[in-house]
Order: C-alpha cells, then structure tokens, then sequence
C-alpha cells in the first residue's frame, strides 16, 4: 500500500465517495472495508474530535451529496444520457465543495488545481 501526502480535503474526498459507492455498489462487503480502513486511517491523523465534526457537518455532507451526483453522472455518462459538459459541471461543484471543507476546517487553501 502507498501512502501519499495530499490535502486534508482531497483525503475527506476519497472518503465520502468511498461512502457513496458503500451505499451504491453491490459488493457491498468491499466497500464497507476499504470505507472503514480510509476511516481508521484518517481518524489516527485528524483524531476522533476532528474527524466527528468533519463528517456531521454540511460541508461534508454537501460533499458527499455532490459526489452521490458525479456517481451518477458517470453511470449515465456510460449509456450516453448525460453531456460531458453536465458532467464537467459536476465535478467543478464538487471541486468547489472540497475547497469548503480545506477552508473551513484546515485553514489554508487547496493545491489542487482546476482548469
């Protein structure tokens, strides 16, 4: 396993859109384990407190719901029902929702670039 050095948003990305596909895909199993190793993993580097008040706030949730969005847009995207400027769309609101959780809880802005 590698373990990379990335903003603390781009971390709480990964896993609520591992919570996504918890609640989506059907090898639920799966999902369930690697959802609960990002947990473990981010839970011993933010500790409990921090971690709780991430994931129970609305930047989270918003988040979350943005990603819920882009899973979606995706399995249209395959079957030609949704423009990829739609999905663009998706994903910048996505971006947008990572920038709050960075601002917010972290303080300092993202690196991630957006063009």
């Amino acid at each position: 396993m590698i373990t990379l050095k990335v903003d603390e948003a781009y971390a709480f990305d990964y896993l609520s859109i591992l919570e996504v596909k918890k609640e989506n895909l059907s090898k639920q199993k799966e999902a369930d384990q690697s959802y609960l190793d990002c947990l473990g993993h981010l839970e011993s580097q933010v500790g409990q407190s921090k971690l709780s008040l991430i994931l129970s706030s609305p930047e989270y949730q918003s988040l979350k719901f943005s990603n819920g969005r882009v899973f979606d847009g995706v399995e249209k995207a395959r079957y030609g029902n949704i423009s990829a400027r739609d999905l663009d769309i998706l994903n910048m609101d996505r971006f947008l929702k990572k920038k709050d959780i960075q601002r917010k809880f972290f303080k300092e802005e993202i690196t991630e670039l957006k063009s």
